[in-house]
């Protein structure tokens, strides 16, 4: 279980709006599979026998969460005049590497805006890719 946030997602082009890169905020609980792998190293100083530990890891499994997005006449195909950052529900699948606590990969969701427009906004259940970050809490 880990905190996974995606703070950039790559939204392709829908309708008559171009590809979109957007950092709206996007926060996670990720449950999955992870291998961890630990090195010990032992070597000499003048100062006595030291210990170097190194840690890398490989995660996969699903995430779900929540966020916000912008919507307006251009993410709604012109069906409304109002401008203002919805809320939505987040969920996907996610690919990551880990060195000690930090976790970074890439991942594929789907946004559900969870308010009146959610019928006419245009990225409703399409996927987006996205960098995920995220935080090893075990």
């Amino acid at each position: 279980v880990d905190v996974l946030v995606v703070p950039f997602k790559y939204r392709p082009a829908q309708a008559t709006l171009p590809s979109q890169l957007t950092t709206d905020f996007n926060g996670n609980l990720f449950l999955g599979y992870r291998i961890d792998r630990y090195v010990t190293d032992h070597y000499a100083t003048p100062a006595g026998l030291k210990r170097r530990l190194r840690h890398r890891a490989i995660s996969i499994g699903c995430f779900g969460g929540f966020g916000t997005t912008f919507v307006s006449p251009w993410t709604t195909g012109n069906q409304t005049t109002d401008e203002y950052n919805g809320f939505i529900l987040s969920r996907g699948f996610a690919a990551m590497v880990g060195i000690r606590s930090l976790t970074l990969g890439v991942g594929i969701g789907w946004d559900y805006l969870a308010d009146r427009d959610k019928d006419i906004w245009i990225y409703q259940n399409k996927p987006w890719y996205g960098l995920t970050v995220s935080l090893n809490l075990n």
